[in-house]
C-alpha cells in the first residue's frame, strides 16, 4: 500500500471519492494507492483550527488498515508542519463504526453526542410560517453575509467562553465562518451583539443546519424567527426536493422539528466530535 499527496497531476483519479464542496475547502488531500489503482483519500482544512473534512476508503478495500494509514500519513505531514492538533467533527449511524477507528489512532473522542435529524423540504408545515414572527427580545435578524467581522470573532469569543464553562462540553466549537453559507446562516442581533444563531452549510443536495443556539434568554420568539427567515430564502432559491439536514445540539431542537414537519423527521444517527494531539 502507497500513501501519497494528491496533486494536480494525479487529482483526476481520486476525483470520484470525494465531493466537490470538499475539493473546494480543503488544502491538504492524501490518497491511497494499491497495484496502480486509488482505493482511498483524506483531506484536511489545515487553516486556522485544522480539520479532517473526509475520510473515505473503497469498500471492497476496507477493513484492511487503510483508513488508519491514511490518518497517520496526514497526522505525520500536519506535525512537520508546526501543528498542534487535528479535530474531526463526524456522524455515526451504527455501522460505519468511526469512533473505535479513531480511539485506534489516538483520537481523543468527546463523549458528548447529538442526535441528526434530515426531512425534505416539501414536508414543512408552510402554515407554521405563514404568519410573521414578532421580534421580541431582539432588535434585528440578519444573514451571515452582513455581519460586520467584529461583531462575528465577538460572537466566537463569547462561544469559546462557554464552552469552558459547560460541564458536558455541549457547546460545540464554530466552524470557520467561510465554511457556512452566508445567505442561507442568519444571526439575531441585538445592541450590536449577537444574540441567537442558526448557522448552515449548504450543497447541491441538501442544507446542513449545522448549530442553531439562543444565547439570550428574553429572545422569546428567537428560534422561530431564525427558522422562518431561512424557509423563506429556500423557498425563493431551493426546489421542494433538497433535504434538510439538522444538528440537535439544543435540547429543544428535536421538538422543535416535530412541530415544524408534516411527518416524522428520519433520525440519520449521532454528530461526534473527536482531536487528535500531535
Amino acid at each position: 500500500m502507497n500513501y501519497t499527496f494528491i496533486t494536480e497531476e494525479n487529482k483526476k483519479a481520486f476525483q470520484e471519492m470525494m465531493p466537490k464542496t470538499c475539493w473546494d475547502t480543503t488544502d491538504l488531500e492524501i490518497g491511497a494507492i494499491e497495484n496502480d489503482r486509488p482505493v482511498g483519500i483524506a483531506a484536511v482544512d489545515a487553516g486556522e483550527d485544522p480539520s479532517l473534512l473526509w475520510l473515505y476508503v473503497s469498500e471492497d478495500m476496507r477493513r484492511q488498515g487503510i483508513a488508519e494509514g491514511l490518518l497517520d500519513s496526514i497526522s505525520y505531514v500536519l506535525r512537520h508542519n508546526g501543528y498542534d492538533y487535528l479535530r474531526c467533527n463526524y456522524t455515526e449511524d451504527g455501522k460505519s463504526g468511526l469512533s473505535p477507528l479513531f480511539t485506534k489512532t489516538g483520537f481523543d473522542v468527546d463523549p458528548f453526542e447529538s442526535e441528526i435529524y434530515a426531512v425534505k423540504l416539501s414536508d414543512v408545515n408552510e402554515q407554521l410560517f405563514a404568519k410573521p414572527i414578532p421580534a421580541v427580545g431582539f432588535e434585528r435578524l440578519m444573514p451571515l453575509k452582513d455581519l460586520t467581522s467584529k461583531a462575528w470573532h465577538a460572537f466566537q469569543d463569547e462561544m469559546r467562553a462557554l464552552r469552558k464553562q459547560s460541564e458536558d462540553d455541549s457547546v460545540p466549537i464554530l466552524r470557520m465562518r467561510e465554511e457556512y453559507d452566508g445567505d442561507h446562516s442568519f444571526l439575531l442581533v441585538d445592541d450590536g451583539k449577537v444574540v441567537g444563531c442558526l448557522l448552515t452549510i449548504m450543497d447541491d443536495e441538501s442544507l446542513l443546519i449545522d448549530y442553531m443556539h439562543i444565547l439570550k434568554p428574553e429572545c422569546k420568539f428567537g428560534m422561530m424567527s431564525l427558522l422562518q427567515a431561512l424557509w423563506d430564502t429556500l423557498g425563493r432559491d431551493k426546489t421542494q426536493d433538497l433535504t434538510i439536514v439538522m444538528n440537535a445540539v439544543n435540547p429543544v431542537v428535536p421538538e422543535l422539528i416535530g412541530k415544524m414537519v408534516k411527518t416524522k423527521p428520519d433520525s440519520l444517527g449521532a454528530a461526534k466530535e473527536a482531536i487528535l494531539y500531535l
